[in-house]
């Protein structure tokens, strides 16, 4: 549902879930509006209509010859345990999982997540952790988790498009409160923003951001006040004496004789 929801807000999200989440009605919807997706059941599997629905049929099927309870533990069960044996239900299997994932959403082909750590029981966070610290499956998984740019952009342009989204969120607050200053990254997104830069109040009503990743711009940074045009905010490389992060904050105190110290922990609407 959440995955479903960021998407609907146009947010750049991925989903990690377990393999019975693909019997759940959100799911669905969330694969049924992608183009993309609907292209594949439509050349691929040859759906008509092209939805998820449809192309579970044949699954659905064999789940009921076989005596499958029609519970969705029981059936992600069955079908984390259809191999190769299974024949062309085995390779639907394995092409709608990959279709799936490159839309966005992750759907553990062991079943569960304490499968793919070799966890026999339900996991406790403790007990997940110091599994996931070893080599394993788990490890595609964070891989697929891991922040990326699009591919159709040069790196430069794809950077500079967030840093100016997570710029525009902050003058977006400052609008409605002129004196605020913030030391993270602001708005829905705040979380994943703050792996992308740093923040600091620069100026008399302005910020500076400097960026954390991806390494070959790590100490790049743009400075930009409440009015600054969204043209106007374009990333400057780090040189020998481009002031960073720490001097910023070390210097405040010269810079901006009184500042409210504000988290990002807001929302943007």
């Amino acid at each position: 549902m959440w995955f479903e929801i960021a998407r609907r807000l146009g947010l750049d999200a991925v989903a990690v879930a377990d393999l019975d989440a693909v019997f759940e009605p959100s799911f669905r919807r969330s694969m049924d509006c992608r183009s993309d997706v609907r292209a594949m059941y439509e050349t691929e599997c040859l759906a008509s209509p092209p939805t998820t629905a449809k192309v579970l049929g044949d699954i659905y099927s064999a789940m009921h010859s076989a005596g499958v309870p029609p519970e969705s533990k029981a059936r992600a069960e069955w079908l984390a345990t259809l191999d190769s044996e299974g024949g062309g239900l085995f390779h639907r299997k394995a092409r709608l999982l990959e279709t799936w994932r490159s839309s966005g959403i992750w759907l553990h082909p062991q079943g569960t997540l304490e499968a793919v750590l070799g966890l026999t029981e339900k996991a406790s966070p403790a007990s997940a952790r110091t599994a996931a610290q070893s080599p394993g499956p788990i490890d595609a998984v964070a891989e697929f988790c891991r922040f990326r740019t699009d591919s159709s952009l040069g790196l430069r342009e794809a950077l500079t498009q967030e840093v100016r989204r997570i710029a525009q969120n902050i003058q977006r607050a400052q609008s409605r409160e002129p004196e605020l200053r913030l030391s993270a990254p602001y708005g829905a997104t705040a979380v994943t923003d703050a792996r992308l830069v740093n923040v600091a109040p620069f100026g008399e009503d302005g910020h500076r951001l400097v960026v954390k990743a991806p390494d070959e711009f790590r100490g790049w940074f743009v400075d930009f006040g409440v009015s600054t045009p969204v043209t106007d905010i374009n990333l400057a490389e780090a040189t020998a004496d481009s002031p960073i992060l720490d001097d910023i904050r070390t210097t405040q105190s010269q810079a901006l004789p009184t500042i409210s110290g504000t988290t990002g922990a807001g929302s943007d609407d």
